[in-house]
């Protein structure tokens, strides 16, 4: 391995390292070689332990003596050991003094740094290891005969360079240090932790130069190479770190630029991989360049040292194929000589600047350059050689728009290099000499002279109406290629005044100036009349043609003729002058046309007006009958290409003879419904088109279908009461279908089968309930069927049961009758709602049990509830059932009131539901903490929804009348949402959040709705049980478009403790208790405040469970503050609080939970989100 390099006054090269067939055996080498390579002269050290031997570095005094220092092996006591070892030799390579250096009992030894001062005293720095961590460095002094003068230990063991003042500096890891001569510390300098410092040298004006490398700046095990300079003083100058991968080794600077050269490596990972590289940095520290050398392996590879002859050739030491292993590391020292390297760099830019007849030559530095000359393509000099501060130069009297390529040299003692040649024309010269050649009513010919340009010298032509003002053209531009010395002009208007100018360009599009303008007019040409278009013969004449007929009797000739369309475009250009139609073809069944017809003359015309005509439409294909409903049939068609606007008129008969149709209806539609159709009946249709002319077109085949009798929806929610002796009251909600005109009611008279051939009761389709007397005590079944005209539809699943009592069974009798389901009503889910009201003796009543059976025969069993409680003793009374787990049959279910005695109703009304999920009335499931309620609702009847919540607190009612939707469909409901939209601060939340939509997807309702739910308020202090949200207050709101939005007023029951409110809308509600906006209508009551009168009127002494004691503050904003103050304005009592409800009450007390002195008070109401004030007075006499 070569360690470093030096080079004597003979101009013969050294070099030091090692070398070895075995790891641990190396031996140190000196080798002197000529400048041609051929070894002189070499010898090696090998110290008695026959070790591990190595010379570091090399140093050469100006009269020869050469300088050597490194490590050598002995053996001591059987051990071991490495010592510093430093030689003297001629230039013979003969040994002239030795010396060696041990640390004591330390192991290991080695020389590091050497530097002969100016008066030939030898400085080195070692260091000395006992394994495997007890370590310690020196810097020595030696005579010229290599006798230790004196010693000191030290922070360091690298480079050590001495100025001539004696002070010493050493380097070590990412430290500088400085001694004085007599090796006593003055001062030091630390980099950052990740540099490590290889080499120090000493540069311009007495700085030091310091190269190395820092570690793993980027995180990776990549090092990057580091370079640095500082004053004496160890004062930072600058410094810099390469953007590649790699690391320095060693510095110098030469003498000629004071440029500083930098030996290394360049390459990502560790040795093996790295590639040696030398960089150039200027004085300043910037780099100039770098560039790698790779060894003939491709392995590692590494200059280790670098130093400059007396002719400016650079060489370097290193080593080449680099291999390591723990068992066989191999390398080759690496000698080279890089000649001219100190030449003049090429300057960065080289750019022309162009005359009519010159080009200046300009450029930037030449780095390093002391002279520059410009050569031709043919690397002959066409300018003196120039001064280093030139950095221009004119070439004269060249040739207009011609090309000239150079390039320009940057010279110095060790070399020249060039910049790329550039090719560059000179400009052209200006046109000369313009002149009009002829003039006619549409051209006009110019031509100009060359000016001594070449033939290839390409013109612009600029054209002008106003002299250039604003109405400006290029009718010949550059693009044209135009090197002709004459051009003529088409297409120009007559009787008008034209301008031009032309202006040359060189070959690379660069123009001169324009030439002199010159100017003509036109000669002047006649105007045809304008066509007129026949209203007659211009038409369709077919599905996809337009006859466009015309006549001209200008006195002016025509040239010809064009059609021009009023969307842009032309039909029909350059027409005959004697053509007098023009058949327009390929267009599209029923399509607008919209043309005007011109006669030109040249560049003049005129137009006839715009005329619009459209084609005919094909007669509609593939009538058919799409779909047959109860009063109406769907009708398709296809419109055999027709355009989206062509009208269809579909005739109608009932007996298809041809004149017995009559035009029912239009549409611009494939397809229509034809409603109020007979039942009972055949109907015909044939369907035409009719083109936007009004021209029909042939019929389509005649269609045909029969409307058929549809029985009518059967009546619902059919309910039976017998409350009083022998009596019993049927009562049920109207049939879906409009045209029913009875109903007939069945029974089983006592029998247990409902006999369907006699009923009971025929009443018209406006009578809903039927009252029965002298019915005999006993159990009744009771069913009804709606008929429509003559025939009767015909269920078995609309019917109930009573028992008909004898009397009154005790004196606190209640009755109860279920609500929900209704009767007949398909059931299915696992959070069916079975909702029950009383009949009579609600005051008497206990609980409510909701109980079933299988069959009529069966013995009642209580519903199992799902969560809560069955029987229910709390409004609203409800229950959930889940009904997935029984057999899908019908069921008889009622609900027994029970009265405060436990006696049990036993007169109980009953009704009979089907479970099935085979496309259910009422379909109820849970989905989390939700329930989704779905019930079949119909457009023309009445329609009561309930649905209970989870909690068993409420349960939303939803009456729909006749005519509010649109079809029969599913009414949904989600009780709470998924998904509850935030609420603004002045409204207090309830709880209460319903989202509601129709399956139909019909979110707007004909007619109002209405939604009635109930709130709890169990300890009846006004607020909603959970929150501070006031009944008082409540309000249904509708979420819409992210806004909470009050839609309708709401009616509060507070006896009840109901809302109720219509809405036209299906979405998101929910119930809130809103504060009021702002403080311009507060409340202070009781006023003055009497707690003592005994009169509840004037005040009554706070309690916390009663919502109308103590003093009440009353219509605040949600988020508010209220001081009291004594009259002289001392603090009595403050409360604070986000969440008013619209109302806060005083207990009466000061802050420390005294009760206040009688007399007047000043109370300060802020409210604390907008900031406004409201100052009131209060009275309190105790």
């Amino acid at each position: 391995m070569g360690n470093d390099i030096a080079i004597d006054s003979q101009g013969n090269i050294w070099i030091v390292g090692y070398v070895s067939q075995l790891i641990g055996k190396e031996n140190g080498l000196i080798a002197k070689l000529d400048p041609y390579f051929n070894l002189l002269v070499s010898t090696t050290i090998n110290g008695s332990a026959n070790d591990w031997d190595t010379i570091r570095k090399i140093q050469i005094t100006p009269n020869n003596e050469v300088y050597v220092i490194g490590s050598i092996s002995e053996t001591v006591d059987s051990e071991i050991k490495e010592r510093l070892w430093m030689g003297k030799y001629n230039l013979s390579l003969v040994l002239q003094a030795s010396t060696t250096l041990s640390g004591g009992s330390y192991d290991w030894g080695a020389g590091y740094g050497i530097f002969i001062d100016n008066i030939n005293n030898i400085w080195v720095t070692a260091g000395f290891i006992n394994l495997p961590s007890n370590e310690f460095y020196i810097i020595a002094k030696y005579d010229s005969l290599l006798v230790l003068q004196s010693s000191v230990t030290c922070e360091g063991s690298g480079d050590i360079i001495v100025n001539d003042n004696g002070d010493v500096f050493v380097k070590e890891g990412n430290n500088v240090f400085k001694y004085d001569s007599s090796l006593i510390l003055i001062s030091s300098f630390s980099f950052a932790p990740k540099i490590h410092i290889t080499r120090m040298v000493f540069c311009d004006n007495g700085n030091i130069c310091l190269a190395g490398f820092v570690l793993n700046p980027d995180g990776t095990a990549n090092n990057y190479p580091w370079i640095a300079k500082c004053s004496q003083d160890l004062v930072l100058i600058s410094a810099h770190m390469a953007n590649k991968p790699g690391v320095n080794v060693n510095t110098v600077q030469e003498p000629y630029f004071k440029n500083i050269w930098v030996a290394g490596a360049r390459g990502t990972g560790w040795e093996t991989t790295y590639d040696a590289a030398i960089t150039k940095y200027s004085n300043s520290i910037l780099p100039r360049f770098d560039f790698a050398s790779n060894g003939t392996l491709n392995l590692g590879d590494i200059w280790c040292d670098l130093v400059f002859d007396s002719s400016g050739t650079l060489w370097v030491v290193g080593v080449t194929n680099y291999q390591y292993s723990p068992s066989d590391t191999t390398a080759d020292i690496w000698l080279g000589r890089i000649k001219g390297i100190l030449g003049a760099e090429p300057p960065t830019s080289f750019y022309p600047t162009i005359e009519i007849s010159s080009i200046a030559w300009n450029w930037s530095i030449g780095y390093d350059a002391t002279s520059y000359y410009v050569i031709n393509e043919s690397s002959q000099p066409v300018s003196s050689v120039l001064s280093s501060s030139t950095l221009s130069w004119t070439e004269i009297d060249l040739s207009t728009n011609t090309a000239y390529t150079r390039a320009v040299v940057a010279a110095n003692q060790f070399g020249v290099s060039t910049t790329t040649f550039l090719t560059k024309y000179t400009s052209a010269a200006k046109p000369a000499n313009p002149a009009i050649d002829k003039v006619f009513i549409t051209s006009v010919t110019i031509s100009w002279s060359s000016n001594g340009n070449p033939l290839y010298t390409r013109y612009e032509i600029l054209q002008s109406t106003d002299n250039f003002i604003a109405n400006i053209s290029t009718p010949v531009p550059l693009s044209i290629g135009l090197t002709s010395l004459t051009a003529t002009f088409f297409n120009l208007q007559g009787a008008t005044t034209y301008y031009f100018k032309v202006r040359a360009y060189n070959n690379e599009d660069i123009p001169t100036e324009f030439s002199n303008l010159i100017s003509t007019r036109t000669l002047p040409y006649p105007i045809p009349d304008a066509p007129i278009i026949s209203e007659t013969y211009s038409k369709a004449i077919s599905t996809n043609a337009i006859n466009w007929s015309w006549t001209y009797s200008g006195e002016n000739p025509a040239e010809g003729f064009r059609l021009i369309s009023s969307t842009g475009g032309s039909i029909a250009d350059n027409l005959a002058p004697q053509t007098t139609f023009f058949i327009q073809k390929e267009l599209l069944p029923n399509t607008s046309s919209t043309i005007q017809v011109e006669a030109y003359y040249l560049i003049k015309s005129a137009t006839s007006d715009y005329k619009t005509v459209h084609t005919l439409s094909n007669p509609p294909i593939n009538s058919a009958i799409d779909a047959v409903y109860q009063s109406s049939a769907s009708i398709i068609w296809q419109t055999s290409g027709n355009s989206q606007v062509t009208i269809y008129e579909i005739y109608v008969s009932t007996d298809d003879t041809s004149t017995s149709f009559e035009l029912d209806i239009s549409t611009i539609a494939n397809s229509i419904i034809i409603a109020e159709l007979s039942e009972n009946a055949t109907y015909y249709w044939k369907i035409r088109s009719v083109n936007n002319d009004n021209i029909a077109s042939g019929c389509d085949i005649t269609i045909s279908t029969y409307i058929p009798y549809i029985p009518p929806e059967p009546p619902f929610n059919l309910v039976v009461i017998s409350s009083e002796p022998n009596k019993v009251s049927l009562s049920w909600g109207a049939s879906a279908t409009a045209q029913v005109t009875r109903y007939n009611i069945y029974t089983d008279s006592g029998s247990g089968i409902i006999n369907y051939i006699q009923p009971l009761s025929v009443v018209s389709s406006n009578t809903l309930t039927l009252y029965i007397e002298g019915v005999s005590s006993g159990t009744y079944y009771y069913a009804i069927r709606a008929q429509k005209y003559t025939s009767e539809e015909k269920n078995t699943k609309v019917k109930v049961s009573i028992e008909v009592m004898p009397g009154e069974p005790f004196p606190l009798w209640t009755q109860a009758r279920i609500s929900v389901p209704k009767a007949g009503q398909k059931v299915w889910g696992n959070r069916v709602t079975v909702v029950s009201e009383f009949i009579r003796g609600a005051q008497y009543a206990k609980e409510i049990k909701f109980e079933y059976r299988a069959s009529t025969t069966a013995a009642w069993v209580e519903i199992p509830a799902v969560y809560y409680n069955n029987p229910d003793n709390k409004k609203p009374y409800y229950m959930h059932w889940d009904v997935t787990g029984l057999v899908k049959r019908e069921y008889q279910i009622r609900a027994q009131a029970v009265n405060t005695s436990e006696e049990a109703d036993p007169y109980a009304p009953s009704l009979f539901i089907n479970v099935s999920d085979n496309n259910p009335d009422m379909l109820s499931n849970v989905n989390g903490n939700a329930i989704m309620t779905s019930e079949k609702t119909y457009a023309s009847a009445n329609n009561k929804i309930e649905a209970g919540a989870l909690d068993q607190n409420h349960c939303l009612e939803i009456t729909i009348p006749p005519g509010a939707l649109i079809a029969d469909t599913m009414l949904n409901i989600i009780n709470p949402p998924a998904i509850v939209p935030q609420a603004p601060r002045n409204l207090s939340e309830t709880g209460l959040f319903y989202e509601i939509y129709l399956e139909s997807g019909q979110t707007d309702l004909n007619q109002k709705a209405v939604l009635k739910t109930n709130y709890a308020d169990d300890d009846n202090n006004g607020l909603i049980d959970g929150t501070l949200a006031r009944a008082d207050r409540l309000s249904f709101m509708r979420y819409e478009e992210g806004i909470w939005r009050k839609e309708y007023s709401t009616e509060i029951d507070l006896n009840e403790k109901t809302i109720t409110m219509e809405t036209a809308h299906f979405s998101i509600y929910g119930i809130f208790s809103a504060a009021a906006e702002n403080l311009n209508n507060i409340r202070i009551y009781p006023n003055p405040y009497k707690p003592n009168d005994g009169k509840d009127d004037t005040g009554k002494p706070y309690n916390p469970y009663d919502s109308s004691s103590g003093i009440i503050f009353n219509n605040l904003t949600q988020a508010a503050k209220i001081e009291i103050y004594t009259i002289t304005g001392q603090s009595v009592w403050k409360k604070t609080t986000n969440d008013t409800s619209g109302k806060v009450q005083w207990d009466a007390k000061n802050s420390g939970g005294e009760e206040v002195a009688s007399g007047g008070y000043i109370a300060l109401i802020i409210d604390t989100a907008s900031g406004q004030k409201a100052i009131k007075k209060i009275g309190i006499i105790r």
